[in-house]
């Protein structure tokens, strides 16, 4: 269980943090600091605010730190190159990108070409592609050039970052379908009025993270799956709202509140998100 936004003061910097209750097997209090700023702090059920509230000031200082380094990454966001070494987010979690050549051992001839694809493994998202080949014609034939010239050698970093992009963005779209069909049908559970889990459909947008059309079908952002689970149920719930009231009007956010009481603090956590989820 969540409980409401609270501070401490380091210095002349506020550290406002969200308590959340835990059951398991951990007796201390633990703090993260997620990739859009929000500090959450895990706190067993039988520490009181007071130690909550010590055991935030004893990590301030690291707190800070972490919370200068995301701002100073949010004032930088740079068009993906999409090389080794990239950030890259999943359901809220950042990945480190890691790009593997796929290769044949010498003398082994390959009875099918070697699989392309993306696995998240760990910290890291890998993605797995075949070597791109350059053919020169040279003599009215094409043949593998020797060795690349400079403009040669741009085209096929060039196409390298275009298959990992390709296969991200597919990867995304994949794992984005079955989970959101996987929510929708979760919360539908719970709404008394939905009697059927609504139909969507996935597109990659730059200006909003979802849609209702007057039919009924979701119109949901591909880049949505980057963010974090809550702030997909909300956008999730902002929609299905949207069957029900389609106007945002006092009578949609009275529904959308019954639904989703801390709905304001998930948009606000994907608002401070969006230029890095939509960054490509």
């Amino acid at each position: 269980m969540s409980e409401g936004v609270q501070s401490v003061h380091y210095g002349t910097d506020s550290i406002h943090y969200t308590v959340r209750r835990s059951t398991g097997r951990h007796s201390s209090v633990r703090i993260h600091v997620h990739p859009d700023g929000v500090v959450e702090v895990e706190a067993p059920e039988e520490a009181d605010s007071n130690q909550v509230r010590e055991a935030v000031r004893a990590r301030a200082q690291w707190i800070v730190n972490h919370l200068r380094e995301i701002g100073a990454r949010q004032r930088h966001v740079l068009p993906r190159e999409y090389v080794s070494g990239e950030s890259h987010f999943y359901l809220g979690r950042r990945y480190m990108l890691k790009v593997q050549t796929l290769t044949m051992p010498e003398g082994v001839r390959a009875k099918s070409p070697l699989r392309e694809g993306v696995k998240l493994s760990g910290a890291y998202l890998s993605v797995s592609i075949r070597p791109p080949r350059l053919l020169r014609v040279e003599d009215g034939e094409q043949r593998l050039p020797l060795a690349l010239t400079d403009s040669e050698d741009k085209a096929l970093r060039s196409a390298r970052r275009q298959k990992v992009k390709i296969l991200l963005r597919d990867w995304y779209r994949e794992h984005a379908a079955a989970y959101f069909q996987k929510r929708l049908t979760s919360l539908q559970r719970n709404i008394a009025w939905l009697s059927v889990v609504p139909p969507f459909r996935l597109q990659a947008m730059q200006k909003q993270w979802g849609s209702c059309s007057p039919t009924g079908v979701l119109l949901l952002n591909l880049h949505l799956i980057k963010a974090p689970a809550r702030c997909v149920d909300y956008v999730l719930l902002h929609e299905i709202c949207h069957l029900r009231e389609h106007n945002h009007g006092n009578a949609f956010y009275t529904l959308l509140e019954s639904l989703l009481p801390d709905w304001r603090h998930m948009k606000d956590r994907l608002d401070n998100m969006a230029e890095m989820l939509l960054n490509e």
